[in-house]
C-alpha cells in the first residue's frame, strides 16, 4: 500500500478545504485511488486481527472460553462493519465522482473562490452532502474504537493464558512467547498510531476548520500514513529477538 500511495496516488491533503489531491500515475482517477486505499486499510485491519487471534490461540485454552467467545463476537461484528463500509463505498462512488456541484457548495461555504487547482479532476472532496457517503464515513470512523476493544481483549486473554501456562512450560518457552506478544503489540501500536492519527484528524477536519498555516501538518500526516508499513516492519525486526538475531547475522555476513 505504501508504493501505491507514494507512486500511484501521491496524495496531498489541502487544508483548510480537506481536499484529496493526486499527482501520481493514477491522478486522473482520484475516487478510484481513494477506494483502493480504503479497501487496503480494511484488509490491513483484518490481517492484524488475525495475527492477534493466532497468538492468543497459541497461549490460551478453553478455561477462558467465555472471553474468547466475546472476542470472536467483536471480531465478526468488526468484519460486518468492514463489509458494510465496502458496500457503502461502492454505493457512494457516484456521489464521490460528482465533484463539481460539491466544490461549488464548498466555495459558497468559505465565501471566497477556491484555488484554481482544486477545480481540476485530480482533486476530490468527501461529499458530506451525501447521506450514503456520511454513513460510510461514520462507519469507518466508528470501526477504530471497535478494533481497539478487540485488541485490548486479545491482549488481556493472551496475558491470562501465559499466566496459566507458567507451571506447564519452561521459563525459556514463556520468555519466547512473551517476546512474540510484545513485538506484536509494538508492531500493532505503530499501525494504530501511523494510520489512526492521520485518519482521525482528517475526520475531525469535517467539523473543525484547520487553518491554511497548518499545511505542514498535512504533509506530516500523509507521510505517517504512507510509511506505516515500513516502520511497522522495522519495529518487528527490532523487538523480535529471533528475527533481530537473523537480521544482524545477515547484515554482518554481507
Amino acid at each position: 500500500m505504501e508504493y501505491f500511495m507514494d507512486v500511484i496516488w501521491q496524495l496531498t491533503v489541502v487544508v483548510p478545504y480537506s481536499s484529496l489531491c493526486s499527482t501520481g500515475v493514477g491522478h486522473q482517477y482520484p475516487v478510484l485511488m481513494f477506494s483502493i486505499v480504503a479497501a487496503g486499510l480494511c484488509a490491513t485491519g483484518i490481517s492484524i486481527m488475525h495475527m492477534f487471534e493466532y497468538r492468543m490461540n497459541a497461549v490460551t485454552d478453553d478455561s477462558i472460553k467465555l472471553l474468547k467467545n466475546l472476542i470472536t463476537g467483536v471480531k465478526y461484528y468488526h468484519y460486518f462493519m468492514m463489509t458494510s463500509c465496502m458496500c457503502l463505498l461502492v454505493a457512494s462512488y457516484g456521489h464521490l465522482s460528482d465533484q463539481k456541484s460539491f466544490k461549488a457548495s464548498v466555495e459558497r461555504k468559505f465565501g471566497y473562490p477556491l484555488p484554481s487547482y482544486i477545480w481540476c479532476d485530480n482533486c476530490m472532496f468527501i461529499n458530506t452532502d451525501s447521506v450514503t457517503v456520511m454513513i460510510f464515513v461514520g462507519l469507518a470512523a466508528s470501526s477504530q474504537p471497535f478494533a481497539a476493544v478487540y485488541f485490548a481483549l486479545s491482549v488481556y486473554a493472551s496475558k491470562r493464558g501465559l499466566q496459566k501456562l507458567k507451571n506447564s512450560l519452561s521459563q525459556r518457552t514463556i520468555a519466547i512467547q512473551k517476546n512474540f506478544l510484545n513485538s506484536l503489540y509494538l508492531q500493532t501500536a505503530v499501525h494504530v498510531i501511523f494510520i489512526s492519527v492521520p485518519l482521525g484528524i482528517f475526520f475531525v477536519s469535517f467539523v473543525i476548520q484547520i487553518p491554511n498555516s497548518a499545511m505542514y501538518m498535512s504533509y506530516i500526516l500523509v507521510a505517517m500514513c504512507t510509511q506505516h508499513g515500513s516502520l511497522s516492519t522495522l519495529a518487528l525486526l527490532m523487538s523480535n529477538k529471533p528475527l533481530y538475531s537473523v537480521f544482524t547475522k545477515t547484515c554482518t555476513f554481507y
